[in-house]
């Protein structure tokens, strides 16, 4: 017997999770997917989609993740490093710690942490000339980071 076969795409595995997630029934999440309930009952025990394995489909996922936590979220465009200025200044600061063609063997955990901590206390522009650490303190002191 021959029936129509659709294939799940990323955005429907997504809408599967979402629909899981708020306690839909598995009747209730076919008609709203619009595929067969043996679809989804296949597609929880497989669990085939995850974040891990479809990491450049993950945007849509990890928007509803953090909007449904209360966090406020922005994602660049991909190939727009324009929108990601201090992100994008610090990656070409980092051949000043760790040179192009440095072997993570040859490099101590102490090195690290001083360079992470160096990192972490330049202060920045965007905050304010505050320091990333000192901001990070400043919000778990006002409890808004758990």
């Amino acid at each position: 017997m021959l029936t129509n076969y659709r294939h799940l795409a990323t955005q429907d595995r997504i809408e599967i999770e979402k629909l899981l997630d708020s306690g839909h029934s598995q009747t209730m999440i076919a008609q709203k997917v619009g595929c067969h309930r043996s679809t989804i009952s296949r597609e929880i025990r497989r669990r085939s989609w995850s974040p891990e394995r479809a990491h450049a489909n993950l945007r849509p996922y990890l928007r509803n993740k953090l909007n449904t936590m209360g966090v406020p979220t922005y994602f660049c465009d991909p190939y727009s490093s324009f929108q990601r200025g201090t992100n994008e200044h610090f990656n070409g600061r980092i051949p000043r710690y760790l040179p192009k063609g440095t072997s993570f063997h040859d490099v101590t955990l102490e090195e690290l942490d001083e360079y992470i901590t160096e990192i972490n206390n330049r202060p920045r522009k965007v905050l304010g000339w505050l320091t990333p650490a000192e901001v990070f303190h400043e919000l778990c002191s006002k409890g808004a980071i758990t």
